[in-house]
C-alpha cells in the first residue's frame, strides 16, 4: 500500500522527467538561435563582398581586387582611402606607413549583395527596413537609413526614389 510521501515523491518524479527534457531543448534551442546568428551575420558581410576574413589586410584586398586605382592618404596620415571601380577601402595606417587593416567600405557595385535578404544596391527602402527590422533600423533626414548588426554598422544612403545608391559599411564596431 503507498501512502502519501510515496505519492509525493512518484508526483515530483514525473515532474521532473516531464519539465527537464523541456528546459533542455528550450535552452539548447536558444543557445544554437544565439550562435548561428552571431555566425550568419558578421562572417557573412565580409564574405559577401569577397573578403578572405573579417579584418582583411591591404595584402588580402590587393589579393582579391587587383591594383587600386588610386590611394589617397589621409592629412594626418592615419588612414588611407583604397578606391577601385565601385567600392572604396577606408584603411587604418600604420606607424611605419604601411597600409594597415580595413575599416570601412563603401560599397557602389549592385552586384554586391550583402546578408540572406541579398541587399544591395538598386534595393528599395522597403527591402532594407523589412531586412533589417529586428535590428532598429532608424531612418535619417538625409535620406539614409542607420543600422547596427553586431559589430557591423550600416549606411544605406538612398536617392528621391527611394533606392539605395550607396551602402557605407564599418566593423569592428568603428
Amino acid at each position: 500500500m503507498m501512502n502519501i510521501k510515496d505519492n509525493n515523491v512518484l508526483f515530483w518524479t514525473f515532474i521532473a522527467l516531464v519539465t527537464l527534457p523541456f528546459i533542455i531543448v528550450v535552452i539548447g534551442g536558444i543557445n544554437r538561435t544565439i550562435a548561428e546568428h552571431r555566425q550568419d551575420y558578421d562572417r557573412r558581410y565580409w564574405a559577401d563582398i569577397g573578403l578572405p576574413s573579417m579584418v582583411p589586410s591591404f595584402d588580402d584586398i590587393l589579393d582579391t581586387f587587383g591594383e587600386p586605382l588610386e590611394i589617397h592618404f589621409s592629412d594626418a596620415g592615419n588612414s588611407a582611402k583604397v578606391i577601385y571601380d565601385n567600392i572604396v577601402f577606408f584603411h587604418s595606417v600604420l606607424p611605419d606607413s604601411r597600409i594597415g587593416v580595413v575599416r570601412a567600405i563603401d560599397v557602389f557595385a549592385p552586384e554586391i549583395r550583402l546578408g540572406r535578404h541579398q541587399i544591395g544596391v538598386g534595393s528599395t527602402r522597403t527591402e532594407v527596413l523589412r531586412a533589417f527590422r529586428r535590428f532598429s533600423p532608424y531612418e535619417t533626414i538625409h535620406n539614409s537609413i542607420s543600422v547596427r548588426d553586431g559589430i557591423t554598422w550600416f549606411a544605406f544612403y538612398l536617392d528621391d526614389d527611394n533606392v539605395i545608391i550607396r551602402i557605407s559599411i564599418s566593423f569592428g564596431g568603428g
